[in-house]
């Protein structure tokens, strides 16, 4: 099976700008979701900007390092990781081309999932083919 669409250049690029500069912090905030992250260290690493913004908190290499324990393993995950996403960008010019990006691979990653669920759906003899119709509808974006 390939490998579904994600950038983990691009996801790590968005989490060093948030990091980088507050502005850059806030579009992601408000432009993502932690689900639009593919790998799970950035998806943690995101949510945990979100928990420390929507709590007035500062967003920083030690601050989200220790948020986004909350999220994971605390084992699983170190500084260092953090450390190398927030030298990883050089600017935070372009996080909003960015963002779209990554809303795109989301978008293709679900409908892979949907596309394969209902084909499944749609081969299953026993599942009412209206039904399958109908999440055919709903899923539609």
């Amino acid at each position: 099976m390939e490998e579904l669409p994600s950038s983990p250049e691009i996801e790590k690029q968005v989490l060093g700008a948030m990091l980088l500069n507050k502005k850059a912090c806030i579009i992601g905030v408000t432009n993502l979701t932690k689900d639009v992250f593919f790998h799970w260290r950035n998806r943690a690493l995101f949510q945990a900007a979100v928990d420390l913004v929507n709590s007035g908190s500062p967003v920083d290499i030690i601050s989200i390092s220790e948020a986004a324990k909350k999220h994971v393993d605390k084992d699983s995950f170190d500084v260092d990781y953090v450390v190398d996403v927030s030298t990883s960008v050089g600017t935070s010019t372009n996080i909003e081309y960015h963002c779209q990006i990554l809303n795109d691979f989301y978008i293709r990653r679900r409908l892979i999932q949907v596309g394969e669920s209902l084909a499944k759906k749609s081969a299953d003899s026993t599942v009412d083919i209206n039904d399958v119709a109908g999440e055919v509808s709903n899923a539609v974006i």
